[in-house]
């Protein structure tokens, strides 16, 4: 029982940290479309940011669809 609440404590540790850096990522590629636009490149910095944004989605649509399958009723 002990090692079952350990191991949840630590994978919502996990997710947690997972969320935070994922949120960073996202900030940064935000920052550096910016800097593109900024210093004229509009259609580079547009592009760039809209697929950093698409594939951060992406990743947390995937893993909320990943646990969120019923078990099989075998």
């Amino acid at each position: 029982m002990t090692l079952n609440k350990r191991e949840q404590a630590l994978t919502h540790g996990l997710n947690y940290a997972a969320l935070i850096f994922g949120f960073l990522i996202v900030a940064g590629a935000m920052v550096m479309s910016y800097f593109l636009i900024v210093n004229s490149h509009v259609i580079v910095g547009s592009i760039f940011g809209g697929v950093a944004l698409m594939y951060v989605a992406y990743l947390f649509i995937s893993v909320i669809n990943k646990n969120a399958t019923p078990p099989n009723k075998g």
